[in-house]
């Protein structure tokens, strides 16, 4: 039964994890309560309970996204959880964010792989939009990082194999999704990852140089951050995808330690982003990553037949 003193150790632990919730739940049922902008698009009748969007119970914060928090719900039709991300529509800037949040449900309904994330719906109510997503229940890789410590290269291998294979179906389409980082990678009970947060994520076609101020610098590739190219392509997302597995890797991103601005200047320059001590396979991958000249990248194609993720030392990667 454990001492007295580790009693009322665990019960304040238990006590703090309680009111943490309260707060988390708080948080995203004060979203929830503004009015709907039509009930038919929210689809409940029920619109005066806070806890309530449309046919989905509202529970705690899971985290916060580029454009805004995602909480944890549950549908009542089904009984299963979902992840529903909630965007506020600022007045002065509402025309921007409705066209660039239009785009993004656009992408989204368009996608189906098992290493994307699945979106289910998009409700609508006066300054929010709520995008429904499938839960996933493991968290991120950044949260397994945290809490297991730097990946092992071959258990990043098993992770960027399957990043690879959802980066290649988006990229096939055009999409790039312009914010690959370990807290983007969502991963299953079951070790699967799935490419998550497409609050970047915009087609080719329609990604211009005065698009460029997102992102995360340490992730960025440098032709993102100078804006050094009229359009920026798919080859952004294989450079950040090559500062993930350093990440992975090394508990940190290139270059961290000079601070995002510096680290951002040094990228542009040229600085060496492959940290030392690795296997020749994984810096023969990240070099085809690394490139600073974008058209010089390899494709999510090439990459997933190099030896680092296929397993095979014979394999021509670069067909």
């Amino acid at each position: 039964e454990g001492s007295p003193e580790l009693r009322e150790i665990l019960g304040q632990i238990s006590d703090k994890k309680a009111e943490k919730n309260k707060i988390r739940k708080q948080q995203c049922q004060r979203v929830v309560s503004a009015p709907d902008m039509s009930s038919d698009q929210v689809g409940h009748p029920d619109t005066n309970d806070k806890s309530k969007l449309g046919d989905y119970l509202i529970g705690g914060v899971l985290g916060q996204g580029n454009q805004g928090t995602v909480c944890k719900a549950l549908d009542t039709r089904t009984g299963t959880f979902v992840a529903i991300k909630e965007i506020r529509m600022e007045e002065k800037n509402s025309r921007n964010q409705i066209n660039a949040i239009t785009k993004e449900v656009e992408l989204i309904q368009q996608l189906d792989h098992p290493n994307i994330v699945k979106h289910i719906t998009t409700l609508y109510r006066t300054k929010y939009i709520f995008f429904v997503f499938e839960f996933i229940e493991n968290g991120s890789l950044y949260d397994v990082l945290v809490n297991f410590g730097v990946f092992t290269e071959s258990l990043a291998a098993i992770y960027i194999k399957q990043i690879l294979r959802g980066l290649a179906y988006l990229h096939a389409r055009n999409i790039v999704h312009r914010d690959i980082k370990s807290a983007n990678i969502l991963i299953t009970k079951d070790g699967t990852c799935k490419l998550g947060d497409f609050g970047l994520a915009t087609s080719v076609s329609r990604l211009s140089i005065k698009n460029l101020a997102v992102g995360t610098s340490y992730w960025m590739a440098p032709e993102f951050i100078s804006g050094s190219v009229e359009e920026v392509t798919a080859s952004s997302d294989i450079w950040s995808l090559g500062a993930t597995i350093v990440e992975l890797i090394t508990g940190h991103p290139p270059l961290h330690e000079l601070g995002p601005m510096v680290a951002a200047f040094q990228i542009i320059e040229g600085a060496e982003p492959i940290p030392d001590g690795i296997s020749v396979e994984l810096q023969s991958f990240l070099n085809g990553c690394f490139h600073l000249d974008p058209t010089k990248r390899s494709t999510a194609a090439q990459l997933l037949r190099h030896p680092w993720v296929a397993g095979d030392s014979s394999t021509n990667f670069t067909d």
